[in-house]
């Protein structure tokens, strides 16, 4: 059965990777599923679903078969966990062409400013509940 909430990230990046940190302490409910851009898994599911391979770039992501990217993927997660309404309301006040801009220039400094890792599979060491959240 097909996850209806996956985050796709880019797993050696070290800013991405605290990001999906805070999701999981975010999710009380457990909705979220996550898959690195990198993994087979994404590279898949993402030629299965778009007939593209994976912008390295950017979030992806898949909210009840429809797909989110950039600032509008933020965005609608915090939307999906029910988190951070007021100020995800305020944020979709501005265009998101201003947002994405935004959201691509953190983007393209982030291996600059935070770091990167070396292997995808370094995100964090996953408690078995956890590890039940990661599709590869």
């Amino acid at each position: 059965m097909e996850p209806n909430y996956i985050v796709f990230f880019d797993g050696i990046c070290r800013f991405c990777n605290a990001s999906i940190n805070l999701l999981i302490n975010l999710d009380q409910e457990k909705k979220l599923k996550f898959t690195s851009l990198q993994s087979d898994w994404a590279q898949d599911f993402l030629f299965k679903k778009l007939r593209k391979e994976a912008d390295f770039q950017t979030i992806l992501y898949y909210s009840n078969g429809t797909f989110y990217e950039k600032s509008e993927a933020v965005f609608q997660i915090f939307r999906d966990l029910n988190k951070f309404v007021v100020l995800t309301s305020i944020f979709r006040l501005i265009p998101q062409r201003l947002c994405d801009f935004l959201y691509e220039r953190l983007a393209k400094n982030r291996y600059f400013l935070f770091g990167k890792h070396e292997n995808y599979k370094t995100c964090r060491r996953l408690t078995p509940d956890e590890k039940e959240l990661f599709l590869e």
